[in-house]
């Protein structure tokens, strides 16, 4: 999300660039993947579709639109001067809040368009909408995920009593019977900033590493009875909120 720009939108990028002020989602596993979610986030929030940026200063009303979307009514585009940045602005707080803090603005309102295709007997459109609501869903749980372990900083863990292990900005960085508290501070200090106040980092882990954290997580999640949590720099919590997975339940329409 390009909160760099006047009127932010939704853009798919190779690699996230430090500290611009932007909001990633990912890395996901492909630019498929990650233009289906793009899709899926421009059918819930009426955010603009158009790609280029709004030079600064008035918008003359009634310009000529620069995208095929506000030609034919879909979009807001303010580059035709058809709303102002105050008029914009919930858009960009419901994207920025599903992205960040709570899921439902996002996948809400594609589950009500689904359910109404549906009663319409509009079957292959919802299948269609389904799959993009998955994509985003899954998209979004995976980052909670790995967001909630990096956000903890150096967490300190003891595994059936006796394997010491440590994780930094979610990988796993040490493990072993025992271990030197002063050895993991040193390397958590080597391992270079951590989050804000607000707990953001300054960009999204590389596909590798990300893929390492949430293998960690999952097995985490899936192990809570061997695991004891020792120590954390921030305290290591997920908000209960849950994100349906929009997978088909059977029958002859869409779930």
């Amino acid at each position: 999300m390009t909160l760099d720009e006047r009127y932010p939108r939704l853009s798919v990028v190779k690699r996230a660039r430090d500290g611009d002020g932007c909001i990633y989602l990912g890395p996901v596993g492909s630019a498929r993947t990650a233009r289906t979610v793009v899709e899926a986030i421009e059918a819930s929030v009426p955010i603009r579709a158009c790609r280029g940026r709004i030079p600064s200063g008035r918008i003359r009303v009634g310009a000529e639109p620069r995208c095929p979307t506000r030609s034919l009514g879909l979009r807001p585009c303010p580059c035709a001067g058809s709303l102002t940045e105050e008029e914009y602005r919930p858009a960009v707080e419901a994207v920025v809040v599903g992205l960040t803090v709570d899921p439902r603005p996002l996948l809400e309102p594609l589950a009500e368009r689904m359910r109404w295709l549906a009663e319409a007997g509009r079957f292959e459109e919802a299948a269609e909408l389904r799959d993009r609501a998955g994509v985003l869903a899954r998209s979004l749980s995976r980052q909670r995920r790995i967001d909630s372990l990096r956000s903890a900083g150096r967490v300190t863990l003891e595994v059936d009593g006796q394997i010491r292990a440590v994780i930094v900005d979610g990988r796993l960085h040490a493990a072993g019977a025992g271990g030197s508290e002063s050895q993991w501070g040193r390397l958590a200090r080597d391992l270079g900033p951590g989050p804000d106040e607000a707990g953001r980092w300054p960009a999204p882990l590389p596909p590798e590493l990300a893929d390492e954290a949430a293998a960690l997580v999952s097995w985490l999640e899936s192990n809570p009875g061997r695991v004891r949590i020792i120590d954390s720099d921030h305290g290591w919590s997920v908000r209960a909120l849950s994100i349906p997975d929009f997978a088909p339940v059977g029958g002859s329409g869409p779930a």
